[in-house]
């Protein structure tokens, strides 16, 4: 959840959307990913989402759109993602396995 009150959700069919409470649609869908999103996570300042998934990518999101910065490295799917306390770096793991800090 979002410090707004929104809530972001990733979907099986690579697509990133953010939801305000009650409504049935989402107020904003977000493209880039060509996979599954498996994981989700929120900056502690709630401005960036980072996700992962299954195109071997993380991709770091405002929160208030444009383009996602790109993280490639991983050589199998990415299976999850978390900012550090401090919202200065992300970590993923993947099946390959490894665990990577951007």
């Amino acid at each position: 959840m979002l410090p707004d009150g929104r809530v972001a959700t990733g979907g099986e069919d690579g697509k990133l959307a953010i939801w305000r409470p009650g409504e049935m649609q989402p107020q904003q869908v977000l493209l880039g990913h060509t996979a599954p999103i498996v994981a989700l996570a929120v900056s502690p300042d709630g401005k960036r989402l980072a996700t992962g998934a299954w195109d071997r990518t993380v991709r770091v999101w405002g929160t208030d759109g444009g383009a996602p910065l790109v993280l490639e490295g991983h050589r199998q799917n990415v299976n999850g993602v978390a900012f550090s306390p401090d919202g200065k770096s992300i970590v993923s793991v993947s099946h390959d396995p490894q665990v990577r800090i951007w």
